[in-house]
C-alpha cells in the first residue's frame, strides 16, 4: 500500500542560482529518503536540512523526480504543493 505524504515545495532565485525548500511533516521523512539515493545524486543538490525542512542549494527540474524516486523505494508517495510565501 502506497502511503501519500504532502510536502510543501518553494524555489527561490539565488544571487547564485536557485535553491528549493522542501518541508515535510516530520524530519524522519528526510532520513529515510537520504538514506535511500545515491550520495553522488544528492552531492549534486547540496542539501542541508534542519527539523523538517530540506534545502537544496542547487535547484534543477530533475529534483521532485530524484525526491520522488527514494520515497516510492519506501513505499511513499510525495505530494508536492506551491508554498508561494517568502521564505529566507
Amino acid at each position: 500500500m502506497v502511503r501519500n505524504v504532502k510536502v510543501k515545495f518553494g524555489i527561490r532565485k539565488g544571487e547564485y542560482g536557485p535553491s528549493a525548500r522542501i518541508e515535510f511533516p516530520h524530519p524522519a521523512y528526510i532520513h529515510a529518503i537520504l538514506e535511500n539515493t545515491s550520495f553522488e545524486e544528492q552531492k549534486k543538490y547540496k542539501f542541508h536540512y534542519f527539523n523538517n525542512i530540506l534545502v537544496a542549494k542547487n535547484y534543477t527540474n530533475d529534483l521532485k523526480k530524484f525526491l520522488q524516486e527514494g520515497a516510492r523505494k519506501l513505499g511513499i508517495e510525495l505530494e508536492f504543493i506551491n508554498d508561494v510565501k517568502k521564505w529566507k
